[in-house]
């Protein structure tokens, strides 16, 4: 009960937004994401938190910070900068994206680099709009086996209805190494002053299975 009491807390008095993949961030405009993760591997539960922020700092710079932790057993800091790629007037979008961090496992911090591909594309049906986010990503982590070669797919409803749906499909593959994958659902509903509010279920395997509730806010200023 303690984790998820844990849980609750962080997710009612953290005033927190949507990860913009392929997009940029207006000039001048912030957003803000908090998700916790309770997740179960095997007889092992523990909260996974991800804090997510970004910064619009100019019309063709995006500047942000990504932060994970799971459970303090090993996590990432990621700095990162996106740019546009092509034209910005279109129905697409194409964006590349560079990070510098570092990573810990079991209190030891080495570093990290991460560069990553997006492409995004807003969608419409009758009674509403969505989007979609294809990211490809290479990632190197110093002292583990690597590189590490991610995809992921995001296909969301942003208008129409109260409650939206959001699928989130993943994978991950080092070079002689078990393929990595995850798939989760969400709901979103909109809060007052910009917020949204997300849950969901996903089942993974990062070298174990595992299944998690998530909760999170998204906030934008």
């Amino acid at each position: 009960m303690r984790p998820a009491l844990a849980l609750l807390l962080i997710c009612l008095f953290t005033p927190l937004p949507a990860l913009a993949g392929a997009w940029l961030r207006g000039e001048g405009e912030s957003f803000l994401s908090l998700t916790g993760s309770l997740r179960q591997a095997g007889s092992a539960e523990y909260l996974e938190t991800d804090l997510y922020a970004e910064h619009g700092l100019g019309p063709r710079l995006t500047a942000g910070l990504a932060y994970n932790d799971t459970g303090g057993d090993s996590g990432h800091a990621l700095a990162f900068l996106r740019l546009p790629l092509g034209r910005r007037d279109g129905p697409a979008r194409l964006s590349v994206e560079l990070g510098l961090g570092a990573h810990h496992r079991q209190g030891q911090w080495r570093p990290m680099q991460r560069l990553a591909l997006a492409y995004g594309r807003g969608l419409t049906w009758p009674g509403g709009t969505g989007w979609l986010n294809l990211e490809t990503a290479l990632e190197r982590r110093r002292g583990l086996p690597d590189p590490e070669y991610k995809i992921d797919l995001t296909l969301g409803q942003s208008g129409g209805a109260r409650l939206r749906p959001m699928i989130k499909l993943g994978s991950s593959h080092t070079p002689g190494q078990r393929l990595g994958w995850s798939a989760s659902a969400h709901l979103l509903f909109d809060g007052p002053e910009q917020v949204t509010w997300t849950v969901g279920l996903e089942r993974k395997r990062a070298g174990r299975l595992s299944t998690a509730l998530i909760l999170g806010l998204w906030r934008r200023f």
